[in-house]
Order: structure tokens, then C-alpha cells, then sequence
């Protein structure tokens, strides 16, 4: 394990790109830290509680790229609720500059409608197994601003 951890930091290379991670629930804020920490990187990541939907936590031009996991709408009561946050996340991500959305959900459906809806395009599509459940990676941009020279790949 220190040698696999050596050579991981033999090729570590300075960057400026901004980290940050957020969630709803405090439980899972706190349980963030503790990993960031136990991987000895608590001070690399910006980490806060927040609403995807609003996405209060985060000021204009701070982050070009978002990548998320949000809830599937599977085991909660009402699937309104995870839909509405489908709807409301990309609206709040294009009003604070985000570029650019890498999303992992089985909700394909919901997640481009409600993306295409705040003006960002579809340019890539993974299809996947997690576990049996089948997933969707989708990566979507914003035209004007971060579009990529590639063809939309679809699964």
C-alpha cells in the first residue's frame, strides 16, 4: 500500500482547478470530511451543505464543471420531489456559470429534458450497469461556452 501510495504521489502535478463537494444532508457533509481527511486531503476540497436546487453555496464563475450523483427518485416516497430537483439543478448550475454537467443517474429521461431545458447540450451518453440497475452518464455543456468539437455519442 506505501509503495501504491509513493508512486501515486511521484505523479501528482500542481493545478488550478477548484474542488469543491456538497450535499443536502449534514450526515453526509460530515462523513465527506472524514474521508477528505482520512485521504489527507481535507484541505484541497471546499466542502459544504447545500441545496441542488439552488445551489446557494456556490458563487457565479466558481466552478466551470459540476459532477453528480443525484438521487435516483427509486426509494423515496414521493418521485415528484427527485424530479423537481432534476428540474431545478441545471437551471441553478447555469445561472452560477457552470459549463459544463457530468451526471450519473438510471432517470435519462428527466435528467436531459430538464438539462436541455437550461440550455445546455448532450454531447456524450455512457449507458451502464450499476449492479442490475441500468445508468446513464451524461455529460452536457453549455454551446456558447464550453461545447466540445466532438459528436454527441449516444448509448
Amino acid at each position: 500500500m506505501e509503495e501504491l501510495r509513493a508512486e501515486a504521489e511521484r505523479n501528482v502535478r500542481p493545478c488550478d482547478v477548484r474542488i469543491g463537494a456538497c450535499d443536502h444532508s449534514p450526515k453526509n457533509v460530515r462523513g465527506m470530511l472524514a474521508n477528505f481527511q482520512a485521504f489527507g486531503i481535507a484541505g484541497e476540497v471546499r466542502v459544504w451543505q447545500d441545496d441542488a436546487r439552488l445551489l446557494k453555496g456556490v458563487q457565479a464563475g466558481e466552478y466551470r464543471l459540476i459532477v453528480t450523483n443525484p438521487p435516483y427518485g427509486l426509494r423515496i416516497g414521493n418521485p415528484r420531489v427527485v424530479r423537481e430537483l432534476y428540474r431545478a439543478f441545471p437551471l441553478a448550475a447555469q445561472d452560477r456559470g457552470v459549463e459544463e454537467i457530468v451526471l450519473i443517474t438510471p432517470q435519462r429521461g428527466w435528467a436531459q429534458e430538464s438539462l436541455e431545458a437550461a440550455g445546455y447540450r448532450i454531447t456524450e451518453t455512457f449507458r451502464f450497469l450499476y449492479g442490475s440497475l441500468e445508468t446513464f452518464l451524461l455529460r452536457a455543456v453549455i454551446p456558447s461556452r464550453g461545447e466540445s468539437t466532438g459528436k454527441p455519442a449516444t448509448a
